[in-house]
């Protein structure tokens, strides 16, 4: 079941004290806008919260005219049991007020004793560009005093040295003088890390005084306790395997995919996945595009993500199946075992998304050939610095897959890398490689292991399996649709042209647009197919059908442009922004005739029509002499295009004559001593104006190519 929550106003509930998580509402969602750390003890504090806990509050506040940086409030409540309470704020915290704090060291903060409530405020620089999107960030902050962290009724709650943060990022971006971003605040709204820091207190008495942690948004906006989303956006979840899913979609977001569709693959996954570390709730925000970000998503700390809102289901690349693997890796690796970290996401977003129906198995093929290639293949994955940039995503994901196939086979399919997974997920401490080579042997056998070990310890490199292994070890490939959407797909006809547009065109009301989409069935059954016409996210059109194994149908769609505005239209693989404008007004830019002629002779005019606007036009252009209309002809032009139309004209009596085409207007003289030319009879009933005959209207309009000029001429 979803529910779409559009957060208009943040609502704080007061908890009872010693509550570690947030109160569950009738249908079991925490109220948004506000999140509970899960892990709220003190470091050898009791499991069983009394109520003389100290409740620490971070409230996080968006400064729109202060682009870059975020205001944070920390609150704490302190029991009359406590009789110290020390704070350490990390590096980059510039301290603006505090209440019931003085300061005694560096970032450092004490408790004065007085009152059951302290407060400091301070604002962080919020924007992190490319490194730290590429590598764990270490607490900046100072440690606490030594005598505030030891003896008896004392504890410390220290912010992890070292959050993990986890991207989906396979292949290097192209370098450009531009920044990118892994956290940034543009001033409307903002993704940040969580600020970090330390608190040491000391107390009396027999009871456990343990920490409780909270982390609200004051505001519009989201947290799950170590990322946040601040300003205007709205809410999609569910609940699955008593797993609380959240997007969070700004409203400066664009999605390419429905967010009930992310939501439903996220779900599905997390009864696909059964490796433990389900956590209880998961924050994945859909990251706005206007910004250039280092990497295509990020997952921090346990449960939290971004991914940028134009990533595709339908890529073996499925960043949204990627992060949320992410946060089911609960086990920290050494240097040597870290490229399982990547490599393990990497694999099994394709498998899933494969298994889902968002890819084919040649795409999921693909995906993994990749890590054949050089210059990945010469990786070695135990040794970082062996690494190619990619490497870790590409080889790691090959040789997570290769270990599956082979725990699948001298298993008789009974055994698989979940298990692997799973058993990596229970141990304490940090994972090395030869811990992944020993639960592989334990699911195993020793030449399994042997061979794993040859994968991750030299830059030797599986092959990719066949569709028909699959079929074997993975089980039956189901038919797939796959619906693309040709180059040449996408036209646009009517009054004005019949011609390839591009993924953003411009049109004038009375055309239509035409897309063709090709649905091709990739997988290895029969089945039937539908494919969807959306506008704005509303399915307008759909078609249907039937296709055995590689069997391909092509299906039409058609929308007349009935009035100005715009439509973000998603059709097969293709998004469309479409513009429809009323048609342009074609201008007269000249007219060329002779500044002077003879009585009775015969001269031509040519006059020059542009549509200077990126959409077809129409108008309707007079040709008029000495003040009387002769002729009023219609003309349509495409975007930026001209043409020059020719007709004959003469006049008898001596003198300055004018001639106009449209809104502009020439004179010419006629000079009696000047010779009669022509056979003109200065009758304008007779005058022959051929350029603006409808054929040879409709013939210029058939020529014209892009900026072409086309000139039709025609003599009497």
């Amino acid at each position: 079941m979803y529910r779409r929550l559009l957060v208009a106003l943040l609502v704080l509930v007061s908890l009872p004290a010693g509550t570690a998580m947030a109160a569950p509402t009738a249908d079991g969602a925490v109220a948004a806008g506000q999140v509970f750390d899960r892990d709220t003890l003190a470091d050898g504090a009791s499991q069983n919260r009394t109520t003389t806990d100290i409740q620490r509050t971070v409230r996080l506040h968006l400064t729109p005219t202060e682009k870059g940086s975020i205001q944070t409030d920390v609150v704490y409540d302190i029991p009359s049991d406590v009789t110290s309470l020390t704070v350490t704020l990390q590096q980059n915290a510039d301290v603006v007020e505090t209440e019931r704090f003085r300061q005694t060291g560096p970032r450092e903060y004490e408790w004065t004793g007085s009152g059951d409530t302290a407060t400091i405020t301070f604002d962080v620089d919020a924007n992190e560009t490319e490194d730290a999107g590429r590598r764990d960030v270490q607490f900046a902050g100072g440690e606490p005093t030594a005598d505030a962290a030891t003896g008896p009724n004392t504890a410390t709650d220290r912010p992890d040295a070292s959050l993990p943060m986890k991207t989906a990022d396979a292949t290097p971006a192209a370098k450009t003088d531009e920044e990118t971003y892994a956290f940034i605040d543009i001033g409307p709204w903002a993704i940040v890390r969580v600020p970090q820091m330390a608190t040491s207190w000391k107390w009396v008495g027999d009871d456990q005084v343990g920490l409780t942690k909270r982390t609200v948004v004051a505001g519009e906006g989201a947290t799950g306790g170590q990322l946040a989303y601040l300003g205007p956006m709205t809410e999609y979840d569910t609940t699955v395997r008593e797993q609380h899913i959240r997007l969070i979609v700004p409203r400066a977001a664009e999605m390419r995919e429905k967010p009930t569709a992310v939501l439903d693959s996220m779900a599905e996954a997390s009864g696909q996945l059964r490796v433990g570390a389900r956590d209880p709730s998961v924050m994945v925000v859909a990251a706005p595009t206007s910004v250039r970000w280092s990497v295509a998503g990020l997952q921090l700390g346990a449960d939290d993500a971004w991914v940028t809102a134009d990533s595709r289901l339908d890529s073996a690349d499925n960043v949204w199946l990627h992060e949320y693997v992410h946060t089911r890796q609960a086990f920290r690796p050494t240097d040597d075992g870290q490229w399982l970290i990547e490599g393990s996401a990497d694999y099994y977003a394709a498998l899933l998304a494969f298994d889902q129906g968002h890819i084919s198995f040649s795409q999921f093929q693909s995906k993994l050939e990749r890590g054949e290639n050089d210059p990945y293949a010469d990786s070695v994955l135990s040794e970082p610095s062996t690494w190619t940039r990619g490497a870790v995503y590409l080889k790691g994901s090959l040789v997570t897959g290769a270990i599956d196939r082979e725990l699948r086979d001298v298993s008789d399919q009974t055994s698989s890398f979940q298990s692997v997974f799973r058993e990596l997920n229970r141990q304490d401490g940090k994972v090395s490689n030869a811990d992944i080579l020993a639960a592989i042997e334990a699911e195993s056998t020793t030449e399994t292991s042997e061979l794993a070990g040859r994968y991750t310890t030299t830059s030797a490199t599986p092959d990719m399996w066949t569709r028909q292994v699959h079929e074997i070890l993975f089980g039956v490939i189901p038919a797939l649709m796959r619906t693309t959407v040709p180059a040449d797909g996408v036209t646009v006809t009517g009054p004005y042209r019949n011609e390839t547009v591009s993924s953003e065109p411009t049109l004038a009301v009375g055309e239509q647009l035409q897309v063709n989409v090709t649905v091709e069935n990739v997988g290895g059954r029969a089945g039937e197919f539908e494919t969807t016409f959306r506008v704005d996210g509303e399915v307008t059109q759909s078609k249907t059908g039937s296709l055995v194994p590689e069997e391909t149908e092509t299906v039409t769609f058609t929308r007349e442009a009935t009035e100005p505005g715009t439509a973000r239209i998603l059709v097969g693989d293709r998004v469309l922004n479409v513009t429809v404008r009323e048609p342009a007004t074609p201008t007269v830019a000249s007219i060329d005739v002779p500044t002077s002629v003879a009585p009775g002779e015969q001269f031509t005019v040519r006059a020059t029509i542009k549509n200077g606007e990126d959409w077809p036009g129409s108008a309707t252009v007079p040709f008029v002499l000495d003040g009387e209309m002769q002729f009023d002809r219609a003309v349509k032009l495409p975007a930026r295009s001209e043409l020059t139309y020719t007709a004959t004209a003469s006049f008898d009596d001596p003198g300055e004559h004018t001639i106009r085409v449209g809104d502009q207007q020439v004179t010419v003289l006629v000079e009696r001593e000047q010779s009669a030319g022509g056979t003109g009879t200065g009758d304008p009933d007779s005058l022959a104006i051929p350029g603006f005959g409808p054929t040879a209207a409709l013939l210029a309009l058939a020529g014209l190519v892009g900026l072409g000029a086309v000139n039709r001429r025609r003599r009497t």
